[in-house]
C-alpha cells in the first residue's frame, strides 16, 4: 500500500510496524508481541518521495 494514498485515521501493518495517518503525516509504532511497550514515533508529510505518474510520449 502506497502510504500517501492513506485517509486519515487508516492503519496499516509494514515490516512489523503498525502505521496510522494522523493530520499533518503518520505514526509509527513498532510492534513486538511479547512485549507491552509502545514507542510511536511522529513522522512529518513530506511529498519529496512521492511517486509520480510516468509521462508516456505518444
Amino acid at each position: 500500500m502506497n502510504i500517501y494514498k492513506m485517509e486519515l485515521h487508516d492503519c496499516i501493518g509494514i515490516d512489523g510496524y503498525v502505521i496510522t495517518r494522523v493530520p499533518g503525516g503518520w505514526i509509527y509504532c513498532r510492534q513486538e508481541p511479547h512485549a507491552n511497550i509502545a514507542n510511536p514515533v511522529f513522522v512529518h508529510f513530506n511529498n519529496e518521495f512521492m511517486k509520480t505518474p510516468k509521462k508516456v510520449e505518444a
